[in-house]
């Protein structure tokens, strides 16, 4: 006997990173190159993150599901971008995504 059972939730979240960005760029967190960031999500329910710490994510929710992107502004320590990246993710209900980000 098989059982269906629904999501035990019909929102969702998503987490939003930095790392493979970096990464991908070359750069690295440190006092040195990226400090913090900045995120921006875009879709049904627009929301940010100011100062994040590099080397952290960024978690938003509960959402409704449905395609999100979000904007990224890496900082050094004295507040300048080093590094801008856009991220999507798709949300479904009773699930964290993860989105993946891309540099600009």
């Amino acid at each position: 006997m098989s059982a269906v059972c629904d999501p035990l939730s019909a929102e969702g979240a998503v987490d939003i990173g930095l790392e493979a960005a970096l990464k991908s760029a070359g750069r690295a967190c440190g006092p040195a190159d990226v400090a913090s960031f900045d995120v921006a999500l875009t879709g049904a329910e627009p929301l940010s993150a100011v100062g994040v710490t590099c080397g952290k994510s960024v978690r938003f929710g509960p959402l409704a599901p449905g395609a999100y992107e979000a904007q990224i502004a890496a900082k050094n320590t004295t507040g300048d971008v080093v590094l801008q990246a856009s991220c999507a993710a798709q949300v479904t209900p009773g699930a964290v995504a993860v989105a993946a980000c891309t540099t600009l």
